[in-house]
């Protein structure tokens, strides 16, 4: 389809897992670009909607905004965080995915320092945040969901308080 020839490729590529590899480099490189910005942290502990919502916000907003603009490769990063993790698919992606995930969890490293009561729990509030994020965006991708302010919210404000929220 790209009007090149099998030779041409694998001289740029390598392979077929290095045109893989580089797609993921790219996309990643812009998702990680606009996370790292989005987790910026600036402590206002007394102002809830300044504190840590707004920052949470920021990264949902973030992907958002990143799945709207690519969602064919968003809907290919939820099909490789399910691959099993043998796979070659997995085995190319991890380095990615992995730069995501502590690009978050950096965001509640910093959280834990003001909020003592958060630490020891970084990792599993990485995790368990994006995959909330990732749900709502299959959601839209299955055309299911709005991927909106209000919903950026309502991740937020469940994430934070729970399913009685």
């Amino acid at each position: 389809m790209a009007g090149i020839t099998k030779p041409s490729l694998y001289y740029f590529f390598g392979s077929k897992e290095g045109l893989f590899s580089a797609i993921l480099e790219r996309y990643f490189n812009i998702l990680n670009s606009s996370t790292k910005t989005a987790c910026e942290y600036s402590a206002i502990p007394d102002e809830y909607f300044e504190d840590v919502y707004a920052t949470l916000k920021n990264i949902v907003l973030c992907y958002f905004d990143f799945a709207k603009n690519n969602p064919l490769f968003y809907q290919l990063i939820l099909d490789i965080t399910s691959a099993p993790p043998s796979s070659n698919t997995a085995r190319i992606s991890s380095i990615y995915i992995a730069e995501q995930r502590n690009i978050i969890k950096d965001a509640f490293l910093s959280f834990a320092k003001v909020h003592t009561n958060i630490q020891t729990k970084e990792t599993f509030l990485t995790w368990s945040f994006i995959a909330i994020v990732n749900a709502a965006i299959e959601l839209w991708l299955r055309k299911e969901e709005e991927l909106s302010d209000e919903l950026a919210h309502k991740i937020v404000h469940q994430f934070m308080h729970g399913i009685y929220a």
